[in-house]
């Protein structure tokens, strides 16, 4: 992130800090004094390693001159440029705790207007947020250190919205993107701050607030989209919505280790769902391709909570399962979070007693049986399949073929709509419905 000056805050005609001080018969200096400052003028001295020597001859020969109105921000400058980032905030807090009323007469003196003046001030609080995104670290001093980025980042949020409210957006396309770019940038950078020191503090509610408005200026930002979920769902009153899409959004938008970010919204969804994650991969797939589509959850999508679906699962019957799961939308969504997992066909005696016509049977290399078949009076008169079954015993179902009527239970593990099928998984099949193999004829006669 690069500091830069504020192009646009003054209209367009003159550049911040354009002006500088003048020496007058009356000047509330003399000339020694005045002389030594302009060492500290980037135009008197280029190189900025000399310049901040002159900046600090200039601060302890002149420790209360009204010129430091001047010399603080060049301070901050230079010591930006040379990356002293401690040396560019102390130079801030040193020009912001100078007697504003004073510095704003002086600079007047000096030919600058109330937006100029402004202008200095933002520039000064911007300069000290880029500093601390680039340099803080934790250890003695880092709580304060924290307080007064969060004090700086919001004065310069006020200032801001000041500055940039009483400035119209130039008219040309190009220029009116800079302007907008550059507004939402350096807005982001005072949230960034905000947003930082929240999270440090685990203030979850705060954080969730400032990662929210990164994410509206910044949308593909997928660290930013990580931790506005993050907050939410580490807030107080846990916000799953949102929570969960911005987790699928960082997903979509590539985040560093995306598939450990992926399990992990698995997870929170299998928690707030009460559903096995197993059931919900085809569920968080669908939701990672749509949140790739929009930076906010759309108003038609809701989370389901685990105690909707928990009434479905009292309520649940064979039946059930089949009707509301070929309904389609939302109904069969929710049956399907409420069902997934649920071993159906099995009797009280513990063996299958759900009765399907079977219409087609694959192997795998590993000798394993896939069984698509028809259940209920209409697929079975139809022949179509509407169930498919993938069996683990017994061995013998290997001798199944299609027109054969048996028993079988599974897991339910998924379902299509169209054509409509329901996927059932630890199958297996009534050992005494499976046709024994008719034993092969001997050849051969019988001798007189």
């Amino acid at each position: 992130m690069k500091a830069r000056r504020v192009w646009w805050l003054v209209g367009l005609a003159v550049w911040l800090g354009a002006a500088g001080p003048l020496l007058a018969q009356r000047s509330p200096y003399g000339v020694e004094e005045y002389n030594s400052y302009v060492e500290t003028d980037p135009a008197r001295t280029p190189d900025p390693a000399t310049r901040l020597q002159a900046i600090d001859t200039f601060l302890e020969k002149y420790p209360e001159s009204v010129l430091r109105a001047f010399v603080y921000p060049n301070q901050a400058r230079t010591a930006f440029q040379l990356q002293r980032y401690d040396l560019c905030m102390q130079a801030v807090d040193d020009f912001v705790g100078m007697d504003r009323e004073q510095v704003a007469s002086f600079l007047r003196q000096s030919q600058y207007n109330d937006t100029q003046i402004d202008g200095v001030y933002f520039e000064m609080l911007l300069l000290n947020t880029y500093a601390v995104l680039r340099s803080f670290r934790e250890g003695p001093g880092a709580d304060a250190l924290a307080a007064r980025a969060a004090e700086r980042a919001r004065q310069g949020l006020e200032m801001h919205q000041k500055l940039y409210g009483a400035v119209q957006p130039p008219a040309d396309p190009a220029q009116r993107k800079q302007f907008e770019d550059q507004k939402n940038q350096q807005a982001a950078s005072f949230h960034n701050v905000l947003a930082f020191v929240a999270w440090r503090k685990n203030d979850w509610t705060a954080a969730a607030r400032e990662y929210g408005a990164l994410v509206k200026m910044t949308p593909n930002d997928p660290v930013f989209n990580y931790r506005l979920a993050l907050a939410s769902l580490q807030a107080p009153t846990p916000d799953y919505r949102k929570g969960v899409w911005h987790l699928a959004r960082a997903v979509a938008l590539k985040i560093n280790k995306s598939d450990d970010v992926k399990d992990y919204l698995t997870k929170v969804m299998s928690g707030h769902q009460q559903v096995v994650p197993e059931c919900l991969r085809g569920q968080v797939d669908t939701l990672v391709a749509r949140a790739a589509a929009s930076s906010e959850p759309p108003a038609d999508w809701r989370l389901v909570d685990g105690d909707r679906v928990n009434a479905i699962r009292g309520e649940m019957s064979v039946k059930r399962i089949f009707d509301d799961l070929k309904a389609g939308g939302d109904t069969a969504e929710l049956m399907f979070l409420a069902s997934c997992g649920t071993e159906i066909g099995l009797g009280e005696g513990g063996q299958p007693e759900m009765w399907v016509l079977v219409i087609g049977k694959s192997e795998s290399p590993d000798n394993s049986v896939t069984l698509r078949v028809a259940a209920g009076p209409e697929a079975v008169d139809a022949k179509t399949a509407n169930v498919e079954v993938k069996v683990v015993a017994p061995p013998e179902a290997k001798n199944l073929k299609p027109e054969d009527q048996v028993r079988v239970s599974g897991k339910i593990s998924g379902y299509e709509s169209a054509p409509f099928l329901i996927r059932l998984t630890d199958g297996k099949v009534n050992a005494e419905d499976i046709p024994k193999p008719t034993p092969a004829r001997r050849g051969g006669s019988r001798g007189r």
